[in-house]
């Protein structure tokens, strides 16, 4: 998977500042028109959980990424936390032929 170019990649940035900044504002609206706190906020993070989930059905890198967490934890669990996970189940990501880890 390429980079982003670095304009892209400043747009993100902010407009992921934007929207995290605007969540406070939406879950306390949105708790105030229910009357309940806790309602707004878990109808706002579900939302969020909705656009990830987009985001592994569109992004293969993703589903890799999740494939390789899933992995990992996996690998915790068989080791019932008492020893360490190997570096080459932990972390599964794909190497240039060089040997230099790609994204």
């Amino acid at each position: 998977m390429r980079p982003l170019p670095l304009p892209a990649a400043l747009a993100v940035v902010v407009l992921g500042g934007v929207a995290s900044a605007a969540q406070g504002v939406v879950n306390a609206e949105l708790g105030e028109r229910t009357g309940d706190p806790v309602l707004g906020a878990v109808v706002d993070n579900l939302g969020g959980c909705l656009i990830v989930l987009a985001g592994l059905a569109v992004v293969p890198a993703m589903r890799a990424g999740l494939a390789g967490l899933r992995r990992a934890l996996l690998a915790v669990l068989v080791a019932g936390g008492r020893r360490r996970v190997p570096a080459r189940v932990a972390v599964d990501r794909e190497r240039e032929p060089d040997g230099r880890l790609v994204g």
